[in-house]
């Protein structure tokens, strides 16, 4: 396996594994809840939100199995903000991902979820995917330690599952509050304090 830097021209192609690796997660289902075309819409939402946050203000980090690409890590710099024009322009993807019917209840989600994140400065992992396949194998962990060994700073994360919660748990992330936007109080606000570096050798 090896892990490297994805190129904004690689952004359909995460948005698509993230999208198929988290087709059943029980936060995504609440945010794209339209039946039809469901993967479709999934693709757009995840490919907007790569292109306004990690692409743009972070780092997007994909693991390589033989050439393919089986895992995604998506991170977002500490007081990103997208610009206005950038968001216009992903507008029509986040519209056909949500749908007309469920853009209200989608605004709503988003609002709960700013609102839950510190006011501190801190990375944000955004997405951690890995694909059906190349599941077990240790994909999602290495990444999660791959991109905590280049971040400089705190940490925040959403955990969506129960088994997400423990991976985070285990690289440090420490549960601060439930969300609670799915069932079990899902998604789980979670956050890292940074590590210092270690102290120079004495010679």
């Amino acid at each position: 396996m090896r892990i490297r830097t994805a190129s904004i021209g690689e952004v359909r192609r995460c948005a698509a594994l993230v999208a198929e690796a988290l087709l059943d997660d029980p936060v995504g289902v609440r945010a794209v809840r339209a039946r039809h075309g469901r993967l479709r819409r999934m693709r757009a939402l995840y490919e907007a939100e790569l292109r306004l946050g990690a692409f743009a203000h972070g780092r997007v980090d994909v693991a390589e199995v033989d050439g393919a690409i089986v895992g995604v890590a998506a991170w977002v710099a500490p007081m990103a903000s997208p610009d206005l024009v950038a968001a216009l322009r992903q507008a029509p993807r986040y519209a056909f991902a949500v749908g007309p019917l469920h853009a209200a209840g989608a605004l709503r989600a988003q609002r709960i979820r700013r609102a839950a994140r510190p006011d501190a400065a801190h990375w944000m992992l955004a997405d951690v995917a890995v694909a059906e396949h190349a599941r077990g194998l240790g994909i999602g962990g290495a990444l999660v330690e791959h991109g905590l060994a280049l971040v400089d700073g705190d940490a925040y994360l959403e955990a969506t599952t129960a088994a997400s919660r423990r991976l985070y748990e285990r690289h440090g992330f420490v549960a601060r509050a439930s969300i609670g936007l799915a069932p079990g109080g899902y998604p789980v606000a979670m956050w890292r304090d940074a590590r210092p570096l270690p102290a120079p050798a004495l010679r």
